[in-house]
């Protein structure tokens, strides 16, 4: 069962069994993006026996915009909202993308009460290079005017195989276009201190890698998990939105497994 809510200056999908929930799941989307894109996945959670928190990230979705947050706002957003949980099991985490480096936050730095972190596709460096130039000017910018906003640079094709999906994609009408000066340059600056992290991860962790990813660079990712002892799972040909792809039972039965849901 689905519930729309707004809890914490954040808006909420909440899905709840229709049994008492054997987990519960805190869902968190990428940058650009919001939580309906998981809709599915969480509305499948549910149906496996999981409570699945599923929120708009601040300045994004239908949350209340904001052109300047930072990683760490965006992780004391959470936070407040985990406040709001009141008794249950445990949050187990789900992030996708910029969530997967949000979720490593939260395990490192808040010390919450939580049981297991799933990493899809993880934000810890970009696919491609960034021209030196482009990078400079936005650094500037963050300083100078620190909501001018930059084009994403994501295509439909970067992100999935699939026509159709791809359209979905695009047509999508809470989808961001862009993103602010400052808010680029502090996700790019937590995704590097993160990408160089040595210290095992406090929680058991699962990192799910796309082999073709065009944003977020596998390679780094699989180092992370490798540094860190992590399970890693390297789905090749896959792209970045590893769940809408063809190939997608493969991801959703290891979380399945991972989550103890089967």
């Amino acid at each position: 069962m689905e519930f729309r809510e707004h809890v914490a200056g954040l808006e909420l999908r909440r899905y709840r069994p229709l049994e008492p929930a054997r987990a519960r799941v805190l869902w968190i989307h990428g940058a650009g993006e919001h939580g309906g894109r998981h809709a599915a996945e969480a509305a499948r959670l549910a149906r496996r026996g999981a409570e699945v928190w599923l929120p708009d990230l601040p300045g994004h979705g239908e949350s209340a915009a904001s052109f300047a947050w930072t990683p760490a706002d965006l992780r004391a957003a959470l936070a407040h909202l985990l406040a709001h949980a009141g008794a249950g099991p445990p949050f187990d985490l789900v992030g996708h993308s910029m969530g997967g480096l949000l979720a490593i936050g939260l395990v490192r730095e808040l010390r919450l009460a939580l049981r297991r972190c799933v990493l899809c596709a993880p934000f810890l460096a970009p696919a491609r290079p960034i021209p030196r130039w482009k990078e400079c000017a936005g650094r500037l910018a963050a300083r100078l005017a620190p909501r001018m906003r930059f084009s994403l640079g994501l295509r439909g094709e970067d992100l999935l195989r699939e026509p159709a999906e791809q359209q979905l994609w695009f047509e999508d009408p809470l989808r961001q276009r862009g993103i602010g000066a400052r808010s680029a340059a502090a996700l790019l600056d937590e995704a590097a201190r993160r990408a160089a992290e040595v210290e095992r991860f406090p929680v058991p962790c699962l990192v799910l890698i796309a082999g073709e990813d065009r944003v977020a660079d596998p390679a780094v990712a699989l180092r992370w998990a490798e540094r860190c002892s992590a399970s890693a799972v390297v789905l090749a040909g896959l792209r970045h939105e590893i769940l809408r792809e063809p190939e997608r039972a493969i991801a959703r039965l290891a979380i399945d497994r991972f989550l103890q849901l089967v």
